[in-house]
């Protein structure tokens, strides 16, 4: 029984990682979404910041 419960504990592990890789590749996409719109909305210009 000690050895299913470390490779569960692997298992959740694993889970984790998959969940959190997931997570940052959905948070990336949505970000270039987001950048794309507003490069749409203004004239399909990226935004720049000015140099003072």
């Amino acid at each position: 029984m000690a050895n299913n419960e470390s490779d569960i504990a692997q298992l959740d592990e694993a889970t984790i990682s998959l969940v959190n890789i997931v997570e940052a590749y959905s948070a990336t996409t949505k970000g270039i979404e987001a950048q794309e719109y507003t490069q749409t909305i203004n004239g399909g210009e990226p935004r720049r910041h000015r140099e003072d």
